[in-house]
């Protein structure tokens, strides 16, 4: 009953089998972690090297003649910026961006073919330049809005958008609660904030929306409401905290179910294991998170009230695949006893496709107010 206290365990074998394919997919033991070192290229000789060999590429290989006319104009009287990751068994690292003023490449593999292999390799050598500024960066994700490597200005989707206002702090405006598995479709809050690598921080606001399937979309069952949600990371470790207050909006808002339901409160802490593997870089995040829903009544003012409540503490865990070309990423993992999913295509550098699928019944019962299978589609514009 939702009165009572159900700590709801999911089916032992199935959550024993996703563990198993979780770690089968690993290859190799968790790594200590990997680091993200950005600097100025200050060696004029490297420099005027590595202008030459873009110019090329672009000419010969991969014909781009706007890039050769501003790489040829600017590279005498701006600086190259360097990215590169480096993991303790690795300790050379790879090349993960080069940036001139508005120029970038963010593809490791562009990067060893536009450049060759000896100017790969001192290009990566070259931050241990007494006179290069360095900058250590947090790792962050390329294929999702928390993206601190590619260094864009802004990020969007349907869902939210990001705009960096300097190159590690950063507005947004989100809908929904898609690390509780809820599309802004199915949840309807808006969320409006700051960000960081380190933090974020948000308040939340009803926003009317999904009232009605429109393909793939199910009905809204969630009500909005006012609230507030943070995040905060130390090194590999994550935790996150969402609450939302009973207000009279919980009840003005389109339903369609008998009785709305507030999602009330989240919590979250995951560690998180990047590591390197042949197939190509992964991640392995495991913890756990607890999830309350309230039912929101009116008494006899039809003032909103609150009823009976659900309350679920879950595992949390994720494993996160990058393919070695880097254009292909793949999730799967488990929050809130459902079964969730994410597939992202990379296009080009500034355009990206995300699907995310969440099953609710393939480890419990779904809710009155949780559809058994949600699917959301949306591109990521980055610029």
């Amino acid at each position: 009953m939702l009165g009572q206290w159900p700590l709801r365990v999911a089916n032992s074998r199935a959550v024993g089998a996703l563990l198993c394919l979780l770690l089968m997919l690993g290859v190799g033991a968790p790594s200590a972690g990997a680091a993200i070192t950005e600097w100025t290229l200050v060696n004029p000789m490297l420099a005027q090297r590595t202008a030459s060999s873009l110019t090329r590429y672009y000419t010969e290989v991969k014909p781009q003649k706007t890039w050769v006319r501003y790489i040829t104009r600017n590279s005498s009287r701006a600086e190259f910026r360097v990215r590169s990751i480096t993991t303790p068994n690795d300790t050379l690292g790879q090349l993960i961006s080069l940036q001139l003023g508005q120029f970038r490449i963010s593809s490791t593999t562009e990067l060893r073919v536009a450049l060759g292999d000896d100017l790969y390799a001192a290009l990566l050598l070259s931050r241990n330049d007494p006179m290069a500024v360095q900058e250590a960066l947090f790792i962050g994700d390329q294929f999702t809005h928390d993206d601190w490597i590619s260094n864009s200005t802004g990020i969007l989707s349907l869902d939210r958008l990001d705009y960096r206002v300097a190159p590690s702090l950063g507005l947004f405006v989100g809908l929904g609660a898609p690390e509780s598995n809820q599309s802004w479709w199915n949840d309807g809050s808006l969320r409006l904030g700051v960000a960081s690598p380190e933090w974020e921080f948000g308040v939340l606001a009803p926003f009317a929306s999904g009232g009605s399937a429109v393909g793939p979309l199910r009905e809204r069952r969630l009500a909005p409401g006012w609230g507030a949600a943070g995040m905060v990371r130390l090194q590999n470790f994550t935790a996150r905290a969402r609450f939302t207050g009973l207000s009279d909006a919980a009840l003005s808002a389109t339903q369609t179910i008998a009785s709305p339901y507030l999602h009330s409160l989240s919590l979250q802490g995951a560690f998180g294991f990047p590591f390197e593997t042949p197939l190509g870089p992964m991640r392995l995040s495991m913890g756990a998170g607890y999830e309350e829903y309230a039912e929101v009544c009116s008494d006899q003012n039809n003032q909103a009230v609150q009823g009976e409540r659900l309350r679920r503490l879950s595992p949390v865990g994720d494993l996160d695949w990058v393919l070695p070309n880097e254009n292909l990423r793949f999730s799967v993992g488990v929050a809130d006893l459902s079964l969730r999913g994410n597939f992202t295509a990379r296009l080009t550098n500034s355009f990206y496709f995300q699907v995310r699928a969440v099953s609710n019944n393939t480890f419990r019962k779904p809710e009155p107010f949780e559809h058994p299978f949600t699917l959301f589609l949306t591109p990521i514009i980055k610029w």
